[in-house]
């Protein structure tokens, strides 16, 4: 059969197991490319996270009508992040509610 195969839930759960003191004590001399993905993974999932929790600080901020603080936490992300339209759009939302429409 052709496609995509699941995969096995014990290996993911082994995997899972490992923990990093245990590779940085050199109880493990290789580290697997399981492992590898798996803290790779772990890693970006950790990062989308954060600029979630970010990003939500600022929007709720902003509900609370501190904007203030909404256009503070929501410039202080990553240029790349900061330079999309939904944060642009938040940030200029936060100026109109403060009336300083010339920013």
């Amino acid at each position: 059969k052709g496609g995509i195969t699941q995969p096995n839930i014990n290996d993911s759960l082994e995997i899972t197991k490992l923990d990093s003191s245990i590779i940085s004590e050199g109880k493990i001399s290789t580290i697997t490319p399981q492992i590898q993905a798996f803290n790779l993974q772990k890693a970006a999932a950790e990062g989308l996270m954060s600029l979630l929790r970010e990003m939500g600080k600022g929007y709720l901020a902003l509900c609370s009508y501190n904007c203030k603080e909404a256009i503070n936490i929501l410039s202080h992300l990553p240029s790349h992040h900061y330079n999309t339209g939904w944060v642009l759009c938040q940030i200029g939302r936060a100026y109109f509610e403060l009336s300083e429409y010339m920013q």
